[in-house]
Order: structure tokens, then sequence, then C-alpha cells
């Protein structure tokens, strides 16, 4: 019987979590197949049925479905419960399961690129305070950063995001901080690592409202975009001196460790999948995705 995983969500003819996951899928000679499903948070409970009788071995959840799940699920691993978001879900031991493999699969990516360039003890500025935004700080608390600086556009959003961060990370040495919106160039200065967590910069959107200091030698800049591969954020941070990473190996380290908890082996990402990817984002756009 031919194993059936997804994707759902609303839109969901962008994704290109098909063609990541059938890449691994052929490559270990496995008898599956990986599908959108276009889902809205009402059409939830049907989908999630059709996990639980196995029709679906498991699958992922992207926007508007990674909060609405949440109370479906049996289980929670401890990272989707701080997050509060779920992007991975399975059935293990007879109860529908809910992970959350960004916050690895950032780090994963990270490690890879920049081996030498760990969290711990370091200053970091997020800008954004959504959902990405509140999985990342959560790894960076959990991995000892010294800080971590938010800045976003709504001030009220950023103190909710910091109340609820101190009090589901009590007793952590890291420091919750607050920026200005528009970042200033000082504050994109002193800090080893700078985060953008929001859409800004991605095709369609303006570019991150940032006043950049002349030279950033020696600094990180990780844009969870990837669409474009590099965005003006990374491009500026280049020019000036910085080291660049982009959110396209975010997305196929988080989708590695989403395909281990189905099928109990993570893959390796490798340079012909990204390859794969990257030849996929810069092709002319079909109207619609099959």
């Amino acid at each position: 019987m031919t194993d059936h995983c997804f994707v759902a969500g609303s839109p969901i003819s962008h994704s290109r979590s098909p063609m990541i996951h059938g890449f691994w899928m052929a490559e270990q000679g496995l008898d599956a197949r990986y599908d959108r499903i276009e889902t809205t948070p009402d059409q939830l409970g049907g989908l999630l049925a059709r996990v639980r009788s196995g029709e679906l071995r498991g699958g992922n959840l992207t926007v508007p479905l990674k909060e609405a799940v949440i109370p479906h699920l049996d289980d929670l691993t401890p990272e989707a419960a701080v997050m509060g978001a779920v992007n991975t879900i399975w059935m293990k031991d007879g109860r529908l399961t809910g992970a959350n493999t960004d916050v690895d699969g950032f780090f994963e990516h990270l490690g890879q690129q920049l081996p030498d360039r760990s969290c711990t003890g370091r200053d970091v500025l997020v800008l954004g305070a959504g959902g990405a935004a509140r999985a990342i700080i959560h790894g960076l608390m959990r991995r000892g950063a010294a800080s971590v600086t938010i800045a976003n556009r709504s001030a009220a959003r950023t103190d909710a995001l910091v109340s609820s961060l101190a009090a589901s990370h009590r007793g952590t040495s890291t420091r919750l901080k607050r920026a200005t919106w528009p970042v200033a160039a000082d504050q994109i200065a002193v800090h080893a690592m700078v985060v953008n967590t929001t859409s800004l910069g991605m095709k369609g959107q303006p570019p991150l409202p940032i006043d950049w200091p002349a030279r950033v030698d020696g600094q990180v800049f990780y844009d969870i975009v990837y669409a474009p591969l590099v965005t003006p954020f990374l491009a500026e941070a280049r020019a000036r001196g910085g080291l660049v990473v982009d959110g396209l190996g975010m997305l196929l380290h988080q989708a590695a460790l989403a395909f281990g908890h189905w099928f109990g082996t993570v893959p390796r990402v490798g340079s012909e999948l990204r390859a794969l990817v990257e030849a996929d984002l810069v092709a002319p756009a079909p109207a619609d995705r099959p």
C-alpha cells in the first residue's frame, strides 16, 4: 500500500514541499507520495480523520493551520507546546501527535553554514514578533544566547511576545529586550546576529526598513525568506561585509526532520536537492501549481 503524506494549508499551490519530499521518497525507494491539500480551518477535522484512520501517514501544516490544529491533537512535542504552533503531524502509538521542526531546522542549517558561530553567549536581534519569531527566539533562549532583542512594527505585539517568552522560560539566563522600529544603525551594529522573521523582502513585499551602518564585518545575517533566495536584506548585509544565511536551508532541514517522524530516518540535505529547489525558485511561475 502506498504511503500518502501531504502539506495542508490555504493557499497551498506555492509550496515546494512535494518536490522536496518526493526527492527523498525516490532516493530511499519508498512506495510513497506527497501532495498538496488545500485546507481551511473549518476543513481541518476531515483531514485529521484521514490521518487517524491511516489513509494518510502524516503531513505538514502551514498557514492558517499551525495553531488551529492544536486542540485536535492527542500529544504535542515539548517544542510545539512551548511555541504554540505545529508544522508536522503523524500517528504515534495510536495517538495523533504534533511537532514543530522549524526551530531545529533553523539551527541545523546555521550550524552547517557557519559551524564556528554558536549562539551561546551572543547578542541577537530578531526582526518580527509573529509565530516564526517566537519559534526562533525559543531556540535562541534554549541554546543560551546572552540576549535577544526584538524589533517589530507593533509595540503591543512585541510586548505580548516578550511576556509570553519570559513566562515559558523562567530561570533562563537570556535577557529579552525591545528595539524601536524601523531598525536603526546602532541596533544593527551591536548584535552578533540579526534574524529577519518577517515577510518583508519576499517577492511582492517591500524591503525591510533598516538604517544600515557602513560596515557589518563578521556579523551574521539570517533571513528565513527563501523567495527570492538572496533578499535585499541579505544583499545589503553581504555588501557591507556580513556573513549571510538564506532561508532555503531552513526549509530543507525542517522538512528532513518532518520526514524522519513519518518514516523513521532523517534524510540527508544534500547539494543535489538544494540545486533542484533553487532552479524551481528562479523558474517562471506557473499560473497555478498542480
